[in-house]
C-alpha cells in the first residue's frame, strides 16, 4: 500500500509540476482580467480546500485534475497535502479488492476481499451521499 500511495502522489505531483511549469504563464495571459485575477487569487489562498473536494469526490478524473491544479494558483505545498491525505482512502480501498480478486474468482472470499468490496462501494457513493447531505442542508435553509 505504501509503495502505491506513494507513487500515485509521485505521479501526482510530476503532472502538477508539469502544468504549473509548462502551461501556468499561458494560461494567466489568456485569463488576465480582474475577475479571474480575483479568482487565482482565491486559488492561492484556499486552493487546498478545491483540492480536497475533487478527492473526496471521484467524479473527477484524477489525471486531468493533476494537471489542471498546476495551472491554477494552488500552492505546491497544499495541493500535495490534500491529495496524499485524501488519495489514500481509494488507493487503500482498490489495493484491499483488488489483492483478494483472483482468490475470490476461484471462489474463496477472504475477509479483505469483503472489506475491500465495502470500501470500493462506499468510496465511490461518496458523490451520493454528499448530494443528499447538500439537499437535506438546503431544505433547512429554506423559509
Amino acid at each position: 500500500m505504501a509503495y502505491a500511495i506513494c507513487g500515485a502522489t509521485i505521479g501526482a505531483t510530476l503532472a502538477f509540476l508539469l502544468g504549473r511549469y509548462a502551461g501556468r504563464d499561458w494560461v494567466k495571459e489568456k485569463l488576465s482580467g480582474p475577475r479571474w485575477k480575483q479568482l487565482d487569487q482565491e486559488e492561492e489562498k484556499h486552493g487546498w480546500k478545491v483540492v480536497a473536494f475533487t478527492r473526496l469526490v471521484p467524479l473527477f478524473s484524477y489525471n486531468l485534475l493533476n494537471f489542471a491544479f498546476g495551472l491554477t494558483g494552488v500552492k505546491l505545498l497544499h495541493y500535495i497535502v490534500a491529495s496524499l491525505s485524501l488519495c489514500c482512502r481509494a488507493c487503500i480501498a482498490y489495493i484491499l479488492l483488488s489483492s483478494s480478486l483472483l482468490d475470490a474468482l476461484k471462489g474463496r472470499i477472504s475477509p479483505a476481499f469483503i472489506i475491500g468490496l465495502f470500501a470500493v462501494i462506499l468510496v465511490s457513493s461518496t458523490p451520493f451521499f454528499y448530494n443528499l447531505y447538500k439537499k437535506r442542508k438546503d431544505n433547512k435553509n429554506e423559509p
